[in-house]
């Protein structure tokens, strides 16, 4: 992966004019990357005397990158250089410039230097003054703090000054062999792992990336740390390309997905293309917005990503960038056939009817912006709610981050995904949902979604495969047209007692909305033992809901589902006495029966046998 970096970052070097033998023109960040530090406090001081002139204002540009020579080091320590963002005046001041300017006169060949002896004095002496005059100045904006000094006419920034330059690069790659805790030096000649080329020095600690650390036993050759740079070697000017390479993701090719952050990263085989095909992520990029945020927006990413130029790869890096940055799931060079398949496999799902008819009851003039932004967000039609979208948020909905990551890496690297797994943790939702009192609807359509996804791209572990043909679009069955359902959606429904267990849930609803038109209330869902279900439950429930349905029956003269019960009681008997599905199969499978029991809804216009008008 960190080769695919530098590919980028050496395209960037070359179409910039930038110089590998000069690393200050690589090493320095752009300390207004997202835009919000557009001002500039300038602390200037008389080049010749070093008296404290004034604090000034300037706007940034990005011409002013290399004189301001920023670089953000640790949180609680000083900057590369002193140049700063301001958090708080007094601690930027204080904990940043200062220590900055007093760290680089400690640097071995300064510690006699007549400009930094006289400019950490005079800054001492004007502290007070100096941090007056930046509250006075500082505006609302981010703002970045700086010193500059004037000769005449003449302006110098921190970069222009040589002490500054020197001492920056030092520091800035000390960090790819030396760590101060424990005295970690690792540096030797040795082949680079990116160019493989000898070098008369490599490096074994450069972490821009956060791969590993030398503190752990066995994450270094011979458990030495001292000997990482065997792990790990690279160049100085390989680093320097990692470096620009990351600015350049950092700037472009960064988003969010789900609230996690990551990297979109292309890989091509001829660097002749890179620059066409950074130019095309970029355009991605600008249709998806200025936050960067691909949530709900997978299918635009994907649609942009499929059959295009079959000699790019595609990685995605997810990480998390506090105190240390740390990757948290990796997937790695994904073809743009992938893309396709994902892509058509999500346009297959979305098309069924049982997701196209699917459709909640919300008045969206009572909810305010953000509680309209979700529902709307996730159906075709945004204004009705009707015909449920497909996004890979809602595998996020029953696992933790974690879990979500590795099960994306399962499906665009086409790794099979454990069917049962996914089956406890719908059932874990959908119960606590059914527990507190919730509509478990939405949460078993968008769950079953999921399950029709990885059907049609052939990534469940189990033998629900994908079928060709395609279903005949039918929003609604009546009875009679049963077996009609179970045919359409056969992947699923592949055996007698799923169908028997889904018939149940059907059938028991039926039953609540009947208990809720006479009631107002739904006191049977006391007999379903909070959705933890096995074979003999089921077997009960349908014994109670039948008899119950009698006695309603017989209350109104009416034969209430009568061919309902008896296909599910025909269900029953060619199920056989042992059914082939774990306990929380057999509960999820009821709870889609619950759920889309108005699939069946037209049955009352055909046989007079009662209405229905909601699903639990």
């Amino acid at each position: 992966m960190l080769s695919n970096v530098a590919q980028i970052g050496n395209y960037v070097i070359k179409n910039e004019e930038k110089d590998l033998n000069n690393p200050l023109s690589i090493l320095v960040e752009n300390p207004n990357v997202k835009g919000n530090y557009k001002d500039i406090l300038k602390i200037t001081f008389d080049y010749n005397t070093l008296e404290y002139l004034g604090v000034y204002i300037d706007e940034f540009d990005k011409g002013k990158i290399l004189k301001l020579m920023y670089k953000a080091g640790a949180s609680n320590g000083a900057d590369f250089s002193p140049t700063s963002k301001i958090t708080e005046p007094e601690k930027t001041l204080k904990k940043k410039i200062i220590k900055a300017v007093s760290e680089t006169r400690k640097y071995k060949d300064y510690k006699e230097s007549h400009l930094l002896k006289k400019l950490e004095k005079s800054l001492k002496d004007n502290e007070d003054k100096i941090l007056k005059d930046i509250i006075d100045k500082k505006g609302k904006d981010g703002t970045i703090l700086t010193i500059t000094f004037r000769d005449g006419e003449n302006e110098y920034f921190v970069g222009d000054i040589q002490e500054f330059r020197n001492y920056f690069i030092y520091k800035a790659t000390m960090d790819y062999y030396y760590i101060k805790t424990g005295n970690i030096n690792s540096k030797s000649s040795g082949v680079c792992s990116i160019c493989n080329e000898e070098n008369e020095e490599v490096y074994g600690l450069f972490r821009k990336f956060g791969f590993y650390t030398v503190d752990k036993i066995g994450n270094v050759s011979g458990f030495n740390p001292n000997e990482a740079w065997k792990t790990f070697p690279i160049c100085l000017k390989c680093a320097l390309a990692v470096e620009e390479g990351k600015k350049y993701l950092d700037e472009n090719l960064r988003g969010r997905f789900y609230g996690t952050e990551f990297y979109m990263i292309p890989k091509v085989l001829f660097d002749k293309d890179m620059e066409r095909i950074l130019n095309r992520y970029n355009d991605l990029v600008k249709n998806v917005g200025i936050n960067k945020d691909y949530s709900r927006n997978e299918k635009h990413l994907l649609r942009f990503l499929k059959n295009r130029d079959i000699y790019c790869y595609t990685t995605f890096m997810f990480f998390n960038e506090g105190n240390d940055f740390k990757v948290l799931q990796m997937i790695e060079d994904v073809l743009p056939s992938r893309f396709s398949i994902l892509y058509n496999a999500m346009e297959k799902t979305e098309n069924m009817p049982v997701f196209k008819s699917y459709k909640i009851n919300a008045d969206l003039k009572r909810l305010n912006k953000d509680q309209r932004e979700y529902p709307t967000s996730i159906f075709k039609n945004s204004e009705d709610l009707e015909g449920l979208k497909f996004l890979f948020g809602y595998i996020k909905e029953f696992v933790d981050n974690e879990v979500f990551l590795k099960l994306m890496n399962s499906v665009f690297s086409n790794e099979k995904i454990d069917y049962h797994y996914l089956i406890n943790q719908f059932i874990s939702k959908i119960r606590r949902e059914f527990t507190n009192n919730k509509s478990i609807s939405l949460s078993a359509y968008k769950s079953f979604m999921v399950i029709y996804f990885l059907i049609n791209t052939n990534l469940l572990n189990t033998n629900l495969k994908p079928r060709g043909e395609i279903i005949t679009e039918k929003s609604t069955y009546d009875y009679s047209e049963i077996d009609k359902f179970f045919e359409d959606y056969g992947e699923f429904f592949n055996s007698e007692d799923k169908k028997t267990v889904f018939l149940t849930g059907v059938l028991v609803n039926k039953l609540l909305n009947l208990q809720y038109q006479k009631r107002q209330s739904k006191p049977f869902l006391a007999k379903l033992h909070g959705l933890k279900l096995d074979k003999s439950k089921v077997e009960n429930i349908f014994k109670e809901a039948t008899q119950k349905l009698m006695e309603y029956g017989q209350e109104d003269n009416i034969n209430y589902y009568s061919r309902l019960k008896e296909e599910t009681a025909r269900r029953f008997i060619e199920s056989g006495g042992n059914w082939n599905l774990s306990n929380n199969e057999i509960s999820y499978i009821f709870s889609l029966g619950i759920s889309m029991s108005s699939v069946f809804d037209n049955l009352h216009k055909n046989n007079n046998e009662g209405e229905e008008n909601e699903q639990y």
